[in-house]
């Protein structure tokens, strides 16, 4: 089947990139909410793609007058449950297959796997943890990675998603952790480490370029601390990680002056991209 016709001017375009650049996101949903804000903002504001942001499916196909682009890469943001139909999905599929698809979900959508199958499993990934795969989906466009099918079963999902990274990440930054536990401190510190950055867990904060901090258990002490640590560190990003970053949580330690927030389980695959993202903040 012939991939339907848009017009550009239906979506929103950014970053002020002619149709010279070579890859495209078409990216889907609503990014307002407190959970995909950060996601929506670092896919807008990233230079080698051009984002295409519709706001559903149907929006997607509404146009069908002409279009001069075709998604290298579906960005797909579900804050709940059944925010899309099977018809949607299997529409997308089939309209773009040579598209690769990320389904970013929701923490309201994490138990969606056991009890409803409306995405393929190969697709979706926690929006807590969408960087890894996107990354991993752009090494696939560009030809760097083999892909994973859409009929992939749950077993080569996680070989996919934790192959062995090779990093020549040469960052001249220290990175401070802090976490009153010891264990937890020197496995994000490892984290770190092995992605290609300096960390420690001990010294002057004055020497840091960016601070990571344990949130848990997020109670007003913890608050107070984090709080602490964002005044002593003034001017430099802070990492927040904690066990289960909800929405509130996440707009709670954002207000205490936290850049970005990553989920603790996921934290060995998300913080290289974390680090990465408060730096290209910075720069730009």
């Amino acid at each position: 089947m012939s991939q339907s016709k848009l017009r550009q001017g239906n979506g929103v375009s950014h970053n002020g990139k002619s149709s010279a650049v070579s890859l495209h996101m078409l990216l889907l949903g609503d990014g307002t909410t407190v959970e995909m804000q950060e996601l929506s903002a670092s896919l807008h504001a990233r230079s080698e793609f051009t984002v295409h942001h519709f706001s559903s499916v149907p929006s997607t196909f509404a146009t069908t007058v002409s279009r001069d682009w075709s998604p290298d890469l579906i960005v797909v943001l579900q804050n709940h449950p059944d925010e899309y139909t099977k018809s949607d999905i299997a529409r997308l599929i089939t309209e773009f297959p040579l598209s690769r698809i990320v389904c970013c979900g929701g923490v309201w959508c994490e138990s969606d796997g056991r009890n409803r199958s409306i995405w393929p499993p190969a697709v979706c990934v926690p929006a807590r943890a969408a960087w890894p795969r996107i990354y991993a989906e752009i090494e696939v466009v560009n030809g760097d990675r083999p892909s994973l099918p859409l009929t992939a079963g749950r077993d080569e999902v996680f070989e996919f998603d934790h192959r062995p990274q090779q990093t020549n990440r040469v960052v001249a930054c220290t990175i401070m952790v802090v976490s009153p536990d010891r264990s937890v401190a020197e496995l994000l510190a490892d984290s770190c480490r092995a992605a290609g950055f300096e960390a420690t867990t001990k010294g002057n904060h004055a020497d840091a370029d960016l601070i990571i901090v344990d949130a848990d258990p997020l109670c007003p002490a913890t608050i107070e601390r984090i709080h602490a640590e964002s005044r002593r560190g003034v001017s430099k990003p802070l990492i927040a990680v904690m066990t289960m970053p909800t929405p509130t949580a996440i707009e709670q330690l954002k207000g205490i002056g936290v850049s970005v927030v990553v989920s603790k389980l996921a934290a060995p695959l998300n913080l290289p991209s974390a680090i990465d993202s408060c730096f290209d903040s910075n720069a730009n």
